[in-house]
Order: C-alpha cells, then sequence, then structure tokens
C-alpha cells in the first residue's frame, strides 16, 4: 500500500513539473492560453476557464471525440484614432485557442457552457461505460 501511495505521489510530482513546463514553453513562445481547472463529478466532467475582459460574443467552445476546443478570436484593441503609442503590451489582445482531452466518455449532446465574471464554466455529462455489468440476452426461438 504504501509502495502504491509513493508511485501515485511520484507520478502527480510528475505530472506537475511537465504541465508547468509546457506553460513555462506556451510563455516563451508568446502564446497566451487561459488558466483552467479540469474535474470530474459524479455524472459530469467540469472545466473551469479564466478568460476575463473577453466577451462572451469573441468566445467559441466546440467538443468532438473527447476533445473540447476552447477558442476567442478578440480583435486587437489598439486605437489607431487615438495614436496610442504602448509603451508596455503584456496582455494578449489576439486571442487564443486551446484544446482539452477528456479522459472520460462525454456526451456533446449535453454539453453546457456559462460565463460569469471572467469565468467560463463548461459541463460536460459523462457516458455511462455500457461495457460495465451484465446484460443478460433473450435468445428468440
Amino acid at each position: 500500500m504504501a509502495k502504491q501511495q509513493g508511485t501515485a505521489q511520484r507520478l502527480a510530482e510528475q505530472v506537475e513539473s511537465l504541465t508547468r513546463l509546457v506553460a513555462a514553453d506556451d510563455q516563451a513562445q508568446g502564446e497566451a492560453r487561459p488558466l483552467l481547472d479540469l474535474y470530474e463529478v459524479a455524472d459530469a466532467v467540469i472545466v473551469e476557464a479564466d478568460v476575463p475582459g473577453i466577451g462572451i460574443e469573441h468566445i467559441q467552445v466546440s467538443v468532438a471525440h473527447n476533445q473540447l476546443v476552447i477558442e476567442s478570436a478578440r480583435p486587437l484593441r489598439r486605437d489607431e484614432a487615438q495614436r496610442v503609442c504602448y509603451l508596455r503590451l503584456e496582455r494578449n489582445m489576439a486571442g487564443f485557442h486551446r484544446v482539452v482531452s477528456v479522459p472520460t466518455a462525454i456526451d456533446p449532446n449535453g454539453a453546457s457552457a456559462r460565463y460569469d465574471r471572467g469565468v467560463l464554466t463548461i459541463r460536460l455529462p459523462k457516458i455511462q461505460d455500457r461495457r460495465r455489468g451484465t446484460r443478460k440476452i433473450p435468445i428468440v426461438p
């Protein structure tokens, strides 16, 4: 039991380390991606993504084959009429594209999303695995 916990802890640490490396690589390449949480509840997978300052009309969400895609095509905010000269521009104004693999079979037709105070919450209902359990098959004469 202790050996399993040690293995699980090492695996969790490796996953965390890899996540940090990927995030650092994205930042180095200038890609902005929303931070998100992905978790399961009894009947669904929930994704919560931070997308502050982006209007709901600029966010697209789609799901197919257990891949969730969150993207924004927000236009650049440079105000040419006022001839703004940015001294520092750190916030991504051009949008983003994020693909998340969902580790559980989900029903794309039952998916829903809501946006509240800069947080996009997506609910993906799970599909019950019909391969488990026993089903009697009637024999037709």
